[in-house]
């Protein structure tokens, strides 16, 4: 039961001069030995040539670590926003296609490398990439440190057999039934958590299966061995998108979160690049294919969107986040976020 999509690498252009395609070889180089040194991942790049009627905001040679490359952080380890395709092993996914579409708007070619993603923020600020994309939510600690570009809303959701036969209302109406979910998550830890007020309040505690693979647990729900399989938001909504007659979503998507790309606090003209070409693909439809081709509906954010106290303050909803938060486990807490089990 494959649930991922392909991602297709297309050729470069070519036509450069000699002298000029000499500096870029020299660039490259010089760039891949300080991002090996700074960067313990993997290094992708995904060429493509594009054009748009969109126009193209013009960006100094001094904008970009590389001249014509986008260095994107990214951690491949969040399906369906960003992986490596398990036949090409290349980037793909939500996120990856995005962030390589506004690279091509702007004329530029989109280099992915892999991190982990507790070091994204860090390798941003200290310049061995341009930029991240990496479902990273936007937190006022976060804020403080870089700027974002809205892009995408998050979330947990309660995944159901087409439906609803077990008639579950939300994540409080689990007690007593059989729920599956992926192994150290922030989802498992909600249900813990809602299973103990089960059994404060007289009830059934929740039966919690917990699986390492979202192939695995997807099968528990479709064979009815538990009652709903409680995951990302983003990665329901693909599932909805690929399997639409055989399961549905129980109640509302819980802790939602906005998530950005981030982007140094001093690199103004890139950020305002990327900000203009995100805003033109909105407008012309771009990006709501994107979101149309993944599934993610519940992902979609409104073209004038911005980080209002209110959406950032959903992300104190969990007390599971909150505890992380003040033990200082940002990046631990991110890392179990993201399913590393996956």
């Amino acid at each position: 039961m494959q649930f991922i999509t392909r991602y297709l690498q297309t050729k470069p252009g070519a036509g450069r001069s000699r002298f000029f395609r000499l500096y870029r070889l020299l660039a490259y180089c010089m760039v891949l030995l300080f991002l090996l040194s700074g960067c313990s991942g993997d290094i992708f790049s995904v060429s493509h040539n594009a054009s748009t009627a969109t126009p193209v905001p013009k960006l100094p040679p001094n904008t970009l670590l590389v001249p014509g490359v986008l260095t994107i952080g990214s951690y491949l380890n969040y399906p369906p926003q960003e992986y490596k395709d398990p036949v090409t092993q290349q980037p793909a996914g939500f996120d990856i296609e995005l962030i390589t579409m506004l690279a091509h708007r702007l004329n530029l070619k989109a280099e992915i490398v892999n991190l982990d993603f507790s070091t994204l923020i860090d390798n941003l600020q200290q310049k061995t990439i341009d930029v991240v994309i990496s479902a990273l939510p936007i937190t006022p600690d976060l804020q403080a440190k870089v700027d974002f570009i809205p892009y995408f809303k998050g979330g947990e959701a309660l995944l159901v057999q087409k439906g609803n036969p077990a008639g579950i209302a939300g994540i409080d109406a689990l007690c007593g039934k059989s729920i599956g979910v992926l192994s150290e998550t922030i989802e498992q830890d909600d249900l813990m958590l809602e299973s103990a007020t089960c059994r404060k309040n007289g009830k059934q505690s929740i039966s919690i299966k917990t699986e390492t693979n979202p192939k695995k647990g997807l099968e528990l729900l479709s064979q009815g061995k538990v009652a709903a399989f409680y995951i990302d938001a983003p990665l329901a909504d693909h599932f909805l998108h690929i399997y639409p007659d055989q399961f549905e979503l129980a109640g509302t998507i819980q802790n939602r979160t906005l998530e950005g790309i981030a982007v140094r606090k001093d690199d103004r003209v890139l950020m305002d690049a990327l900000k203009m070409t995100f805003h033109a693909m909105v407008k012309d439809r771009s990006y709501a294919g994107l979101i149309e081709k993944w599934g993610l509906i519940h992902g979609m954010i409104e073209p004038e969107a911005h980080i209002s106290n209110e959406e950032l303050a959903l992300q104190d909803k969990s007390e599971v986040y909150r505890e992380m938060q003040s033990l200082s486990l940002w990046s631990d807490a991110r890392k179990i976020w993201h399913c590393r089990a996956r």
